[in-house]
This record gives structure tokens, C-alpha cells and sequence, in this order.
């Protein structure tokens, strides 16, 4: 049910990829077209960098309405609510980039293990490569150089380098990819419902559609 609250069509995600346009890190959305995967790590960073400007941040907020010992649940926030408030638990800011990258055309995943969720995406069309991202380092603090990973190399400049936001990406992609490859035998088994690998995609096809938006909510500028 986290697919649910994935919503490409909500009012605020055009809004948001204007915004990640306006940082010049590219001049289009264009999801796939390209072929390479370094314009899907561009593009995807285009977006952190602009949830970054807004100040997103990880707020640990996972309280229920309801227990249960049968049922798991968790407090979401809907995306409004994330932008609007700018902070995410990790359900939160991944079903907020989940709508992001599916509206470029990018095509992610939730990611389910005991306790946390985080979000992964495809490098290509073919859904040959997947790489993680762990979410709830929006608007983490880094020193030092960004960590090392496959596929950044030159991506950026070496100004862009020293930002912030390319510092918590570079981890953040580390991580989550990292957590991807070590469960890698529990994702694989259908039978281990503590670790999923959760298409929105494939959701979508079984009937699982976004929550409905109110549509007098406003987009607070920053």
C-alpha cells in the first residue's frame, strides 16, 4: 500500500521540477532518451538538489493511529504535507522522489526491510540496473570530500563537487546500494515479506492507485 501514496499527477511535482530546473543542473527532463545512466544520476540529483533548497529534512515522526501485532502500519505524510512542512520520515521522502522520478520518466522502486524503507531506481529502460538511495539523508550536514561512486565521475563540476547536496547524494546513492547488495538473497525470495523490492509500476497494474490530492492545498514558495 506504500505504492499509494506514490502520486506522479500531484499539482506540487510539476512544481517541484520547475524548481529543479531553475538549479541549471539540466536543461530537461528527459528520463531515459539519453541512453546513458550518468543523465539519470543528473537528473535525479537535479531533484535532490532542488528538495534540498527547500530545506527537506528527515524527521523520524513514525507513529500509528492504530497497533497491531498482525499488521504493520506507519504514519505518511502526503506529498504536500513533505514539501509544504519540509520534513520526511523514510516512507515519506521516498514515495516523494518515487513521484518525482516517475514523472520523468524514471522508473523506482520502494524498497522494504525490517524498520526502514528507502527508495531505489533504474539506470535504464531495460531495468538492467538498479541502484538505492537512501532518502533520509535530505538535508544531512557532510564534511569533506563526496564518498566515490561508480558512475558520478565528472559528473558535476568542481564547485557543484563541493556542495552540500552533491555530498549527501554521493552517499546516499552509497548506502542505499549498498543495503540493496547485502540483502540481496532476501529481496529474491518471494516468501520473505520483510524485504521487498516494491514496483510502483507493477502496483499500479495490480489496481493499487495514488491517493487523491485536495486540490485547494497551496505550494508554500521558498
Amino acid at each position: 500500500m506504500f505504492a499509494a501514496y506514490v502520486n506522479e499527477q500531484h499539482p506540487f511535482v510539476d512544481k517541484v521540477l520547475r524548481e529543479a530546473l531553475d538549479t541549471g543542473l539540466v536543461n530537461a527532463f528527459t528520463g531515459y532518451q539519453s541512453g546513458e545512466a550518468s543523465e539519470v544520476y543528473l537528473q535525479t540529483y537535479a531533484l535532490w538538489q532542488a528538495l534540498s533548497l527547500r530545506d527537506v529534512r528527515y524527521s523520524s515522526i513514525t507513529s500509528e493511529v492504530a497497533e497491531s501485532e498482525v499488521v504493520g502500519s506507519q504514519h505518511i505524510r502526503l506529498i504536500d504535507e513533505s514539501i509544504n512542512n519540509a520534513q520526511a520520515n523514510c516512507v515519506d521522502g521516498s514515495v516523494l522522489l518515487a513521484s518525482l522520478l516517475r514523472k520523468i520518466g524514471i522508473e523506482p522502486l520502494l524498497v522494504h526491510v525490517p524498520g526502514h524503507c528507502l527508495l531505489a531506481f533504474y539506470l535504464d529502460e531495460k531495468q538492467t540496473q538498479l541502484v538505492g538511495l537512501e532518502t533520509t539523508m535530505i538535508g544531512d550536514s557532510l564534511e569533506g570530500d563526496a564518498v566515490e561512486v561508480d558512475g558520478l565521475e565528472d559528473l558535476v563540476d568542481e564547485e557543484t563537487a563541493e556542495e552540500n547536496s552533491w555530498k549527501t547524494f554521493a552517499a546516499a546513492l552509497a548506502r542505499g546500494t549498498a543495503i540493496l547488495e547485502k540483502h540481496k538473497k532476501e529481496f529474491q525470495d518471494p516468501k520473505n515479506h520483510k524485504y521487498m523490492l516494491i514496483s510502483v509500476a507493477k502496483a499500479r497494474k495490480a489496481g493499487v492507485l495514488a491517493i487523491g490530492f485536495q486540490s485547494n492545498q497551496r505550494f508554500e514558495k521558498k
